[in-house]
């Protein structure tokens, strides 16, 4: 009877320790050189961008919209991701992952140059963004404002600032974290000028563009490493809405209007 306690008994030790070492695998690992990783998964818009990790060249993009896995990142330290093509304004950010966690990113890319073309009277063009335009027609409030197609982000005017708050069910999006805190009403930008008109960027619900200082600008709402910033149209009081398949911004400036690539 004894000889059986024993057994059961060594058996029990035997479990406990098996146990302990597979929920501590990582930190056992770690001693013997092996580092604990995460993944990036990076959504491209442009094809032939350049995507660049820690300096160096990771992979070109061959198709639109393409999402690269960049997996056994380093954890816990921070990396810089790098998306550029020639023509167009870099985007990059500095990240820092999680280990065993996967940190969702997705770049934009505008035009250095501006891309624009007159809008003639008259024409099919002419009434699609007369009829835009008529929707964009002032700065919105928190109680009037313009709600992105998926409905998971909101966005309005708060003096010089420009707000942000998640609607969607689930918990807000990173970029309505900052340094672990969370919200659902944000501040993404605050600038000297009035901020005049807003939109949503080509029907995403992470870059905002607005009209400040006789400008047009788009700004992504995800403040953590990096805030991406860049200017979309150069002029002197323009009002703007972007088309129905979010490509080009028809903007308003000096009793013109325009065509805008985005």
């Amino acid at each position: 009877m004894k000889k059986n306690k024993k057994i059961w008994l060594v058996v029990g030790l035997l479990v406990i320790v098996i146990v302990f070492v597979i929920l501590n695998i990582p930190s056992i690992k770690k001693p013997f050189g092996q580092t604990e990783t995460g993944k990036i998964s990076l959504e491209v818009p442009l094809e032939g961008s350049e995507v660049y990790l820690d300096g160096k060249g990771y992979q070109s993009t061959s198709v639109k919209n393409q999402t690269l896995d960049i997996p056994d990142v380093a954890a816990n330290t921070p990396h810089t991701v790098l998306v550029a093509k020639n023509g167009y304004w870099p985007w990059g950010k500095t990240v820092t992952v999680e280990a065993g966690r996967t940190l969702d990113l997705t770049a934009f890319n505008g035009p250095q140059a501006e891309v624009t073309t007159d809008v003639a009277a008259g024409s099919k063009d002419y009434a699609a963004a007369t009829a835009a335009l008529a929707t964009n027609t002032g700065t919105p409030s928190k109680a009037t404002m313009i709600v992105s197609k998926d409905g998971s982000v909101g966005i309005w005017v708060e003096g010089n600032a420009l707000m942000a708050e998640w609607k969607g069910e689930d918990d807000p999006d990173q970029f309505f974290c900052v340094e672990g805190l969370c919200d659902k009403d944000t501040q993404v930008f605050k600038g000297t000028a009035p901020i005049t008109h807003l939109a949503f960027y080509k029907n995403r619900d992470d870059i905002v563009l607005f009209s400040s200082g006789g400008a047009i600008y788009a700004i992504e709402l995800n403040r953590n490493g990096t805030q991406n910033f860049q200017p979309v149209f150069m002029g002197t009081n323009p009002t703007f809405a972007p088309s129905s398949d979010g490509t080009v911004l028809f903007v308003k400036d000096g009793g013109k209007i325009q065509e805008v690539l985005l």
